[in-house]
C-alpha cells in the first residue's frame, strides 16, 4: 500500500501549492493586503496577480526566481541586523579580532625524516593522537552548529534536535576511542612513565582528570558500546520500546517524515526509542536530562584530550624536532561566525542527487 499525503482542509484545500507559497510569501512582506504591492515589486499587473491566485493562470518560473532573490536580499540583511542586534544587547561577544572575520592559517612542517627518528610507538601514539583530535574537532563543530537556534517550523525543530542527538553519540564514541587509546598506549606502557614528567602543566592537569574518569562509571562506555557504535541487544531494544510506550510522547513521536528526496526522510520513531534505550542504559528517567547531562560533559572532556594530545606533541617535538618552521599559508576571508551557522535537516537535493 502506498504512501500518500493527508487530505488538505480548509482555506489550504482550495490553493494548490504553487498559490499558497505565493500567498504566505505576499502576507510576508506587504501583510494581508499584499497582492497589490507584490506586483509591483514583481513588475507585473495587479490584474496578473489576480489570475495568478485564482489559478486560472500559470506562475512562470522567473517569477519564482525573482522571490528568491528578494528573499535571499532579505535573509542576509535580517542576519547582519540579527548580529548587531545580539552584539548591542550583550547578548554574544565581539570577535576578539575586533569584527575582522579573516583567519590567518599557518602551516607547521614535520619533515617525514624527523618522523622516521621515533621509535613505532612514540610515532603510532603521535599520529593516533592527531587523528583523535581532528575528529573531535569535526563532530564537535557539527554538534554546535546544529544546536544553533534556526526556523521554528516545529517540524523542522523536532527532526533536527534529533539530528543533534545523533551527532553527540556519535562525537561521544570518538572520545570515547580516544580515552581508550591514551589508557592503554599511554598510561599502561613505558611511553607514559616517560612522558608524564615531559609534559607541560597544562597538559599535566589535563591528563590528571582523564586518569580520574578510569576510575568511575563512564557514560561514554555505555553510549558508544550499545548505541555510537553498536546496536543495543534485541532485550534492550524491547525494554527501550516498553518505555517509550509508556512515555508522555504524543502521536508526533510515533511516525517517520518522507520526502522526494530519501536524504530527508526520518525514521522519528526509531530514534525517539533509541533515546529511550540510551536514557535507561544511563540511569536516567528522563530522556531530556540524560541528554543534557551528555552534551555538560562533552565540552571539558573534549578540551582535556586536546590539551594533552597537544601536550605530547610538544614534548616530542623538543625531543626530537628541535626548531619548527612555521609558514603562514592562507587567509580565509570573511570566515562565518560559528553561532551565526545551522545544519537543518530537510535540504533542497534537487540539483544533488536524483529524487
Amino acid at each position: 500500500m502506498g504512501i500518500r499525503p493527508a487530505d488538505k482542509t480548509g482555506q489550504e484545500a482550495l490553493l494548490s501549492e504553487d498559490r499558497y507559497l505565493l500567498r504566505q510569501i505576499g502576507i510576508f512582506f506587504h501583510g494581508e493586503e499584499w497582492q497589490a504591492p507584490l506586483a509591483r515589486d514583481l513588475h507585473v499587473s495587479e490584474r496578473t496577480m489576480r489570475r495568478w491566485v485564482a489559478g486560472t493562470e500559470d506562475i512562470p518560473r522567473g517569477v519564482w526566481r525573482d522571490l528568491s532573490a528578494h528573499l535571499e536580499t532579505y535573509n542576509r540583511m535580517l542576519g547582519s541586523l540579527a548580529t548587531q542586534v545580539k552584539l548591542t544587547a550583550g547578548l554574544t561577544q565581539t570577535p576578539r579580532n575586533g569584527g575582522n572575520s579573516r583567519l590567518n592559517i599557518t602551516r607547521v612542517a614535520l619533515p617525514k625524516e624527523k618522523l622516521q627518528k621515533l621509535t613505532g610507538e612514540e610515532r603510532s601514539l603521535f599520529l593516533l593522537l592527531g587523528y583523535a583530535s581532528n575528529q573531535i574537532n569535526a563532530l564537535w563543530k557539527l554538534v554546535v552548529v546544529a544546536t544553533n537556534e534556526g526556523e521554528k517550523d516545529p517540524v523542522e525543530e523536532k527532526v533536527s534536535a534529533a539530528q543533534t542527538q545523533i551527532f553527540v553519540q556519535l562525537l561521544i564514541g570518538i572520545m570515547r576511542e580516544a580515552l581508550k587509546l591514551i589508557e592503554k598506549r599511554f598510561l599502561g606502557s613505558s611511553l607514559g612513565k616517560e612522558y608524564t614528567p615531559l609534559l607541560s602543566k597544562q597538559a599535566g592537569d589535563a591528563l590528571a582528570r582523564i586518569k580520574k574518569r578510569f576510575s568511575a562509571p563512564d557514560k561514554f562506555v555505555v553510549v558508544r558500546d550499545n548505541f555510537a557504535f553498536h546496536h543495543p541487544s534485541l532485550e534492550d531494544m524491547e525494554a527501550a520500546f516498553q518505555l517509550a510506550v509508556k512515555s508522555d510522547g504524543d502521536d508526533t513521536d510515533w511516525c517517520m517524515y518522507l520526502n522526494n528526496a530519501l536524504l530527508n526522510s526520518f525514521f522519528f520513531a526509531s530514534d525517539f526509542v533509541l533515546i529511550h534505550g540510551m536514557a535507561n542504559a544511563l540511569r536516567e528517567s528522563d530522556v531530556n536530562e540524560a541528554h543534557r547531562k551528555l552534551l555538560g560533559d562533552i565540552a571539558p572532556i573534549a578540551n582535556d584530550l586536546s590539551t594533552f594530545a597537544f601536550g605530547f606533541a610538544e614534548a616530542i617535538f623538543i625531543k626530537y624536532f628541535g626548531e619548527l618552521t612555521a609558514t603562514r599559508v592562507a587567509e580565509i576571508k570573511c570566515a562565518p561566525n560559528i553561532e551565526d551557522l545551522r545544519l537543518p535537516w530537510f535540504l533542497n537535493t534537487e540539483n544533488f542527487l536524483p529524487s
